[in-house]
């Protein structure tokens, strides 16, 4: 059967080669899992005179937006050649299959993105987009991943979510293929799970990062077709994938049992102790994760009878969405077998309930060659409600009159309604702008096929609320030539209850702005500039423009006057307009030119210039590392002198506490280095400027240097025993150039003994390498000195080993249970305990993750629940303790004498129930 299959997909994928489907209002149509060759969803909603004619007048979309059915090596394969055009992705494919290796770890690729932490129900979004997407792109571009360049899984999931609740994968990538993502740079804030991030700029860099299409990875595991070994034919395609250096996403039900690695030949000895899951016994809340790699020889000993038997070899490496400090580093080990709904291991003992830990394994793909044809409509609307609006577009071909409908994303692929909200997605109304790139309903559309049809826009809305859906702004532009082409209907204009067509004009008019040569910039002088247009298609005549000053500090106009062009070349596409303006006072400024043509059509450019006096000034002070600094850094002082007469001399001077000391005084040059000291607060910088008429002017400059802080420790495990390696390393704010992250002193001391830690590894520079020949706990110092001098210092306790007793060396236990993991709100700590009183006062104790176990009754439940065990030691000292998670306390105060446990459970937002014990 599962070969006849295999015969009939390749048939569908062949017939999908040569036409897709995409509907009107729908998003692109995928091969289906039936045996038949896809069908449209539906048809365009554009009107016709006729039944019959308008059917014939309806096209149906290509698009290269297909979901493959991934069952074997060959399917893939058969795929990739489908889906990607460059002929080194094809063969590195290709020889993924045929080239068998142990072991992968696609995490310490420098395209990966650092351990992310999700919010709320984003783990779809943050699975595809964060980890998928982002390592896709950055493999694509050859670029390091980094905060700022990452893909920001909040733009994508608030698009795909038209209700409460988490997003499907396939949704998820419908989205990334119509719209695409945008950044953490444009998009900053992942807790904010309603904006539609409607801003120009952010839509655009969105446009640029699209996928072409995605694969499904099916028959994994089934209960006809077991996992036997680490070779079985059915892992083949997804290891060949990540062998192929790429990741793919899956999901899975929270309801594990775990194991530990098992020490055995072959096994890497720092995975044994770790843990690993065995299987999925319990229907528990969905969840959607990433493979970053796997190793065919971790053990699972499943049965549980010591030895390594058929089945029990192999396992999948998981990144998981709540940081670096869960678990392994952020990671998971799934065995191959746990993939089964049946263990294939012999003495095995299933759960009646078991499920198979992985399914709906799913994976992106950029192609190299593919890009935006960037030909796309721009509009700006404002709404009460997105939910009763929507925006689509009609191209129709000029030779035949055939009709290409789609609506805009996120329209395009959402079934169910959006919640009532604003853009912003919030209450009130609000003012957006959005794209959508016309290849969406033309794939292969470019500058010159673009005129082959006739394009028109729908406003749409349904008017449930009775509130107006208004257009502000629209308008196609092809960024490829620089034409934009406007509606031929004047805007704003509202609909409501009702819906509005308007046709896209053959009409581009825009002015570049000569900006003066900054000699010319003064006061009271007549500034004059000549705008010439280009590569102009004439609109109705006649055009008129408009040339506007405004005064940026507090956005008042103050010129305005119309021209009409001075010269006219419609042979070269251009035209001539002069205009003049005389400044009344220094300041910077905003100089816009509007076109306008007779049907009310506008295009707009816009220059920023600076106007000075005639007299000798100081306008500004520029430090290079901006306004604040550290303390011991090297900072460039550069002031920007107009007027009076050239040569100057330059003083400069740092004023601090009322007292001014002299940098350099009567220097040609007109920029100077600082070195600073220790100190740190508020400083001002002074620059005094002379001129060859002996005329002097003066500014300063505001700024504040900063200590050097140590925020908190790295480790790279959370925990050891004697005699194994730890990698440490800090997280520094405001480290000063001089310094280099090598150069810190981390000791480690336990009774009095103290050892200083060493930088070995080449590999990790920044990192020292530990090797404790005892048990216990141990105080790891940081020292951070420049020029013989403390800069910063910090203290963390580590615990190495995992004794029995309560108490330790003076240290009394104090054990936390966690219902699930919380997230850490600040990235500056986790789970911790505060306590006080005895010698030491009040400190912070890290708790270590230590297990999961079963326990009683607690709270509201009526069975028992399953909890994550974290151990903390504390002096025996101490009074009291308190527990919290990053900055987030939680409880009252507990006596030490009374508790030597704490159960955190039900954590979200808004609560926490807290006991102790």
């Amino acid at each position: 059967m599962k070969k006849q299959f295999k015969k009939i997909f390749a048939a569908i994928l062949a017939s999908a080669a040569a036409v897709s489907v995409f509907s009107a209002g729908a998003s692109a149509l995928t091969v289906q899992d039936s045996m038949t060759a896809p069908v449209p969803e539906g048809t365009s909603s554009q009107t016709a005179p006729a039944a019959d004619e308008a059917d014939q007048k309806v096209g149906v979309i290509p698009s290269k937006m297909y979901k493959y059915r991934i069952h074997d090596v060959n399917d893939y394969i058969t795929a990739v050649k489908s889906t990607m055009s460059d002929k080194k992705d094809i063969s590195d494919a290709v020889s993924a299959v045929k080239n068998y290796v142990p072991s992968v770890d696609n995490m310490k690729s420098k395209y990966f993105p650092e351990v992310g932490i999700q919010v709320g129900g984003t783990c779809c979004a943050w699975g595809n987009v964060y980890y998928q997407l982002t390592y896709q792109v950055n493999k694509k571009l050859d670029r390091a991943a980094s905060s700022e360049t990452n893909m920001q899984p909040v733009f994508v999931y608030n698009l795909a979510r038209a209700i409460a609740g988490g997003i499907m994968p396939d949704t998820c990538m419908e989205i990334v293929a119509h719209a695409g993502c945008a950044t953490f740079s444009k998009a900053p804030d992942k807790s904010d799970l309603n904006n539609w991030h409607a801003d120009y700029d952010t839509w655009l860099e969105a446009n640029q990062y699209r996928i072409s299409s995605y694969m499904y990875y099916d028959n994994v595991g089934s209960q006809n077709s077991r996992i036997t070994s680490p070779t079985d034919p059915d892992l083949e395609a997804i290891k060949a994938t990540i062998r192929n250096g790429d990741l793919i996403c899956f999901s899975t039900h929270n309801g594990h049992r775990y194991i530990k690695i098992g020490d055995a030949p072959g096994v890497p000895k720092e995975l044994v102790g770790k843990y690993v899951v065995a299987e999925n016994y319990y229907l528990d809340s969905a969840h959607e994760m990433t493979i970053v790699g796997y190793d065919d020889n971790v053990w699972s000993d499943i049965n549980g009878n010591g030895k390594v038997d058929d089945g029990e070899l192999g396992a999948f490496k998981v990144v998981d969405n709540y940081g670096a400090n869960e678990t392994n580093d952020g990671c998971h080990w799934y065995s191959y077998d746990s993939l089964n709904t049946m263990s294939s291991v012999k003495g095995a003992a299933n759960h009646e309930n078991r499920l198979t830990s992985m399914y709906d394994f799913i994976k992106l793909n950029l192609d190299k060659a593919w890009k935006p044809s960037n030909i796309f409509l721009k509009y700006t609307v404002s709404t009460a409600n997105r939910a009763d609006n929507y925006v689509e577009v009609t191209a129709e071909r000029k030779s035949d009159g055939m009709r290409y409908t789609s609506k805009t994303a996120p329209y395009c692929t959402i079934k169910e309604p959006y919640t009532k909200a604003a853009l912003n997605g919030k209450a009130g109304r609000d003012d957006g702008t959005m794209i959508f790139d016309l290849d969406n309903i033309i794939p292969d559309l470019n500058k010159d096929n673009f005129h082959d049809s006739n394009w028109s826009v729908k406003f749409a809305d349904s008017g449930s609320d009775g509130e107006a859906f208004t257009v502000k702004e629209a308008v196609i532009i092809d960024n490829n030539t620089g034409k934009s082409y406007a509606l031929d209907t004047a805007v704003p204009f509202d609909v409501n209850k009702s819906e509005k067509t308007v046709n896209v004009k053959n009409y581009y008019h825009i002015a570049k702005i000569y900006t003066p040569a900054a000699s010319e910039l003064r006061v009271g002088n007549k500034l004059s500039f000549t705008f010439k247009t280009a590569n102009e298609t004439f609109g109705t005549a006649p055009v008129k423009y408009t040339f506007t000053v405004t005064d940026t500090k507090d956005g008042k106009e103050v010129f305005s006057k119309t021209h009409k062009a001075t010269t006219v070349y419609k042979d070269k596409n251009c035209s001539v307009v002069k205009a003049a303006w005389v400044p009344k006072k220094a300041g910077i400024y905003n100089v816009t030119i509007k076109s306008t043509d007779a049907s009310g059509a506008e295009a707009v450019r816009s220059a920023e210039i600076k106007v000075y006096n005639k007299m000798l000034a100081v306008r500004e002070i520029t430090i290079d590392k901006g306004t604040t600094v550290s303390s011991y850094d090297k900072i460039k002082i550069t002031p920007l002198v107009v007027g009076g007469k050239a040569p100057y001399k330059y003083s400069y001077y740092y004023i601090r506490n009322g007292k001014t000391y002299t940098i350099a005084e009567n220097t040609k040059y007109s920029s100077k280095t600082k070195q600073l000291g220790s100190e740190s607060g508020s400083f001002k910088i002074l620059v005094k400027v002379t001129d060859a008429d002996g005329k002097t002017a003066q500014a300063s400059q505001s700024f504040t240097a900063v200590k050097t802080r140590v925020t908190r420790f790295i480790y790279n495990k959370d925990k050891i025993n004697k005699n194994q390696n730890l990698y440490i390393k800090c997280t520094v704010k405001n480290l000063p150039e001089c310094v280099k992250t090598n150069e810190f002193i981390y000791t480690a001391e336990k009774d009095g003994k103290i050892e200083t830690l060493q930088y070995k590894d080449q590999n990790w520079p920044d990192q020292v390498v530990w090797t404790p020949a005892e048990d216990g706990v141990y105080t790891i110092t940081v020292t951070i000195k420049h020029d013989g001098k403390v800069l910063a210092e910090k203290k963390d306790t580590y615990q190495v080993g995992s004794p029995e007793t309560s108490e330790v060396d003076g240290m009394r236990r104090i054990n936390v249970f966690v219902i699930s993991y919380v997230s850490n709100f600040t990235n500056s700590s986790n789970y911790q305990l505060r306590y006080w009183g005895g010698k030491t006062g009040a400190k912070d104790a890290k708790c270590s993750d230590s297990q999961q176990i079963k326990t009683k009754n607690v709270g509201f439940w009526s069975s028992s629940q399953t909890f994550r065990q974290f151990t903390a030691y504390i002096p025996i000292d101490s009074t009291g303790f308190k527990f919290h998670i990053g900055d987030r306390w939680f409880g009252t105060d507990g006596s030490v004498s009374a508790h030597n446990s704490v159960y955190v459970f039900n954590y979200d937002y808004d609560r926490c129930l807290y006991t102790k014990e």
